[in-house]
């Protein structure tokens, strides 16, 4: 991260941060806004984003005041041109209306580079990493003074407890079973480097004593990639929105999940969560403040394509003994 002068806060002023675009990126870093409101409760924290997820998620945290969307759909030549030559300008112009004291973008890349460059703010930073680094995005706290993370929820429990859903999901719950969520895909392709081969086997294995969920967002025809049989399992890969999902993880005893929107949030709801972690070292992903209630089991080639393959049925199934016999 590149090296700023510590910044001093008087406690009234008015924050943008700009966390990731990935779903999962943005829970991670929301101990970081209620960190700066823990100690600067009448702080105003906007937040921009593209994903339309995170609007849905952002109502469970209430630290959040307002949310800015930038007008680009993905990170291609084609979008950002537009981007830089027609709508980025609408959107400076809604930004510097704003009147920021503070403008923390949380990645880099050029759309921040250009959102920094021509908004007006008393100050601002840029932490220097393309790829997610919990440590130096958490690294701006020190920049603002702030020495302690907030413990606080990432999501607010009273809010999550009131959700909705029709019957029918509640339905899908086990009253008789332990409820056991499985998310097995992250990305839009099958074929990702964080995938894990022994989902049929695991499922095959704990059937019997669990009532497993599957759910997950895919693009692609995932009944051909696993042979799972799906008639022992409820099967709601596609089938469930966000509250939908949060209602379901947050009523759940253990989840389990490659490095995924899915398992971001299940610590964030503190629940029982495995993390099947390759090539990525959740040391890098993993909010310090909430590292220690979840499980991860990481192959530890780092960088290495498909290095997940390489944890063990094994392992999994000791974890899933650890959690189930008492461990938060």
């Amino acid at each position: 991260m590149k090296r700023y002068e510590k910044i001093t806060l008087n406690g009234n002023e008015k924050i943008l941060i700009m966390p990731p675009s990935g779903l999962g990126d943005f829970i991670k870093d929301l101990g970081i806004i209620n960190s700066i409101k823990e100690k600067y409760p009448n702080i105003k924290i906007d937040i921009s984003y593209i994903n339309n997820q995170v609007e849905e998620i952002s109502k469970f945290n209430k630290n959040i005041n307002s949310l800015i969307k930038f007008r680009i759909r993905r990170f291609n030549f084609l979008d950002y041109l537009l981007y830089f030559t027609h709508n980025g300008w609408k959107d400076i112009g809604l930004l510097n209306k704003k009147k920021y004291d503070l403008i923390i973008s949380l990645t880099k890349n050029p759309l921040r580079r250009f959102i920094i460059r021509f908004v007006k703010a008393k100050e601002k930073i840029m932490i220097e990493s393309n790829r997610s680094n919990i440590k130096k995005e958490y690294g701006c706290l020190d920049i603002l003074k702030i020495n302690k993370i907030s413990k606080k929820d990432f999501l607010d429990n009273n809010i999550v407890n009131r959700i909705n859903v029709s019957w029918e999901i509640t339905n899908y719950l086990s009253k008789e079973k332990k409820n056991l969520i499985v998310n097995m895909f992250c990305a839009d392709s099958p074929k990702s480097q964080k995938d894990w081969d022994k989902w049929e086997e695991l499922i095959d294995y704990i059937k019997k004593d669990y009532n497993i969920i599957l759910i997950g967002k895919v693009n692609f025809d995932y009944k051909k990639y696993y042979k799972i049989d799906y008639n022992k399992v409820i099967d709601l890969i596609n089938k469930t929105n966000i509250e939908e999902t949060v209602f379901l993880i947050n009523k759940s005893d253990i989840i389990i999940s490659v490095d995924s929107f899915i398992f971001h949030l299940s610590y964030a709801l503190n629940k029982k969560t495995i993390g099947l972690f390759g090539p990525y070292d959740p040391n890098y992903l993993i909010p310090k403040v909430k590292y220690e209630e979840v499980i991860t089991l990481f192959s530890k080639s780092y960088g290495i394509i498909e290095e997940t393959k390489k944890i063990k049925l094994k392992e999994v199934l000791n974890v899933i003994k650890i959690l189930q016999n008492g461990k938060n």
